[in-house]
């Protein structure tokens, strides 16, 4: 069975923690592990703050869409923006034999959506990009 849900953010930060609360208690609701409402939540976490923080290249208002969908024992998240183009599933792995004060800013979110997930998939359709990533129910 496939059961979908559907949530509409504006491209700020303070739209990201409500979400975030309508996720853990629908997650909740489906008896889900406190361990899948952590992933989710990190996972959104970092989606959604990068697309706010670097997709945008002017002070506009932009709808950030976020699909979660349950289909057996998997929860497919499909995250849907207007920002400019970026291929998450391209970004590199942070060199981990650094030092952490030697290491670059950034990366280290994207590596942990990957080591956390099935897989991540992205594309970009009609000057819109789509992440999707899936992660096992338990």
């Amino acid at each position: 069975m496939q059961e979908s849900s559907f949530f509409l953010i504006k491209n700020n930060l303070s739209d990201l923690s409500e979400v975030d609360e309508k996720i853990k208690k629908l997650l909740l609701h489906k008896n889900s592990t406190s361990d899948l409402s952590y992933k989710v939540s990190l996972i959104l976490e970092e989606l959604i703050t990068n697309t706010i923080k670097y997709a945008y290249e002017d002070d506009n208002e932009h709808l950030i869409s976020i699909r979660m969908t349950f289909i057996e024992n998997k929860l497919k998240l499909l995250v849907e923006d207007d920002g400019k183009y970026f291929n998450i599933s391209q970004a590199p792995i942070p060199n981990s034999k650094k030092n952490i004060l030697q290491m670059n800013v950034g990366g280290l979110g994207i590596h942990l959506i990957k080591s956390l997930t099935n897989y991540l998939r992205y594309e970009r359709i009609n000057n819109k990009n789509f992440t999707e990533v899936e992660l096992n129910i338990e």
